[in-house]
């Protein structure tokens, strides 16, 4: 069964997993009784934990990175972890040392719950788990929130909930009010790692403040440069493996959003520490953006290609042949750079500001007193208003540059000032998404021409085709700005800003 969906319960160890599984629309099928090792590896102060992050060897000859949403293993021994692993888990723990922390024994007994067709919907499996070894050398034996035993020896119970895509909600619900109704108390994926660790009251390394209508100005800042941190750290495993382009998109994301929030913010920062980290971001921003551009460009010109037919298509796929060879340069830079101590840097000071902010100035002001002096609304205003009647792509690329100033600035504070600043925001999305598509037009020209310059005469035959097609797609952008433009300066949009 692939799973779909998982939750992990404390339990006592004398339930038994039929007990827990069984409903009146479903057989449950007992599954034979498992006896196995787990190793748990971190580094030393527990980053990964502290991101909700674990490593662990659980048999079968692997290891594997769990993470909200995502789950990756690598073959390799028990006793020591292996060095793509530890590749995986370097953006989490910023360069420091990876290591095994603890191991426990573990017996699980299990039952599948399974359609009358014969199809797995969901498995259930009590695990009693006891503490061989906990190696972090900062914590001693002792109790923990609940009294229990830490350490090694340490005893304890789990139970685990795994449903796969064929098991509905209802089913799922009926499950976990079961399961619960037995005493079973819901926990994070880490609670296991954290209790062989002993570290249970691990507080994450980045724990994001709440803003709301009252928050002064340094409490958006902080609220906004930890939501851009954590982004960032957490999309780092996922762009390490390559296989989802979502990965290297966020990352992307979260660079421009910090480097915006740090400039919007400038007046309540010491930018004397801020600027140089504007700068790194966009180092890495740009080296994530090749690719990035790179993914974007071969979704558009592969539907072109697609639709060619004979010796055309031919060349147009060795044109996109091309362009996933200049991806995979891409890639290779953008793996070095995040494989160097320059950028574990950057990491620990972006994580190091998100915790604790160089706040100075107006921090301590309420945040609705002095908004419209951060949202850079007047200046989109006036860069639109100036423009001719027939802007160019750079023209209009900068306008896209504001916007998208304006709407992060808006999003930092739409804690603040509710739906109005919500709204504004989306009007900056609607001209940001015009002028981008816009743009990926502009980009793919560009790179077409100069494919065309270096190709066979088929191909730059093709890539001229192609280049007209895109040249099309970006006039009718172009010419979708007029009304997007009108919103935007026709309205007041700025009125929750008074």
């Amino acid at each position: 069964m692939v799973a779909a969906g998982e939750q992990v319960y404390t339990a006592g160890v004398a339930l038994e997993p039929g007990d827990l599984a069984s409903t009146n629309s479903t057989r449950v099928v007992a599954t034979a009784l498992e006896r196995f090792g787990v190793e748990f590896a971190d580094t030393a102060d527990l980053r990964l934990l502290r991101w909700g992050v674990t490593l662990a060897h659980e048999g079968g000859g692997a290891w594997c990175m769990r993470q909200a949403g995502f789950v990756h293993t690598v073959a390799g021994i028990a006793t020591a972890v292996p060095p793509r692993a530890c590749d995986l888990a370097f953006g989490v723990a910023r360069g420091e040392p990876v290591a095994v922390r603890a191991r426990v024994r573990v017996t699980r007994r299990g039952v599948d719950v399974v359609a009358e067709s014969g199809t797995a919907l969901a498995a259930v499996r009590v695990d009693e788990v006891e503490v061989v070894t906990a190696d972090s050398p900062d914590r001693g034996e002792g109790l923990d929130r609940d009294g229990a035993a830490t350490g090694a020896g340490a005893t304890f119970a789990i139970v685990r909930l795994v449903w796969g895509p064929a098991a509905g909600r209802k089913l799922v619900d009926r499950l976990r009010r079961r399961i619960e109704r037995r005493g079973c108390k819901p926990v994070a994926d880490t609670w296991v790692a954290a209790r062989a660790m002993r570290a249970e009251d691990t507080e994450p390394e980045v724990a994001p403040s709440q803003a709301g209508p009252g928050s002064t100005v340094g409490t958006v800042v902080t609220a906004a440069l930890g939501r851009a941190a954590v982004r960032l750290v957490h999309n780092d495993p996922l762009a390490r493996v390559g296989e989802d382009p979502e990965g290297v998109h966020q990352m992307r994301v979260a660079t421009r959003r910090m480097r915006s929030d740090l400039n919007t913010f400038r007046s309540v920062l010491d930018t004397a520490v801020t600027e140089p980290i504007r700068a790194e971001l966009a180092w890495l921003a740009a080296i994530l953006g090749g690719v990035r551009d790179a993914d974007v460009l071969g979704r558009r010109l592969t539907r072109s290609v697609t639709r060619l037919t004979g010796t055309d298509r031919l060349a147009g796929e060795r044109l996109l042949a091309r362009l996933v060879e200049d991806r995979a340069a891409a890639r290779m830079r953008l793996m070095d750079a995040m494989a160097s101590g320059r950028y574990a840097a950057l990491l620990d000071s972006v994580v190091d500001i998100a915790r604790d902010p160089p706040l100075r100035g107006r921090a301590g002001k309420q945040a609705s007193k002095v908004a419209a002096a951060l949202v850079p609304d007047r200046a989109l205003r006036r860069s639109i208003k100036r423009l001719g009647p027939e802007p160019g792509g750079r023209a209009l690329h900068k306008i896209r540059i504001r916007a998208k100033r304006c709407r992060y600035a808006a999003e930092a504070l739409v804690p603040v000032f509710g739906r109005e600043a919500g709204t504004y925001a989306a009007v900056m999305s609607r001209c940001q998404d015009v002028l981008g598509a816009h743009t990926d037009a502009v980009v793919a020209q560009d790179w077409l021409r100069r494919a065309a310059a270096h190709g066979s005469r088929q191909e730059a035959f093709v890539a001229g085709f192609l280049a007209a097609e895109e040249r099309a797609r970006s006039e009718v952008q172009a010419r979708s700005w007029p009304a997007v433009r009108d919103e935007l300066l026709a309205k007041d949009l700025r009125r929750w800003l008074r």
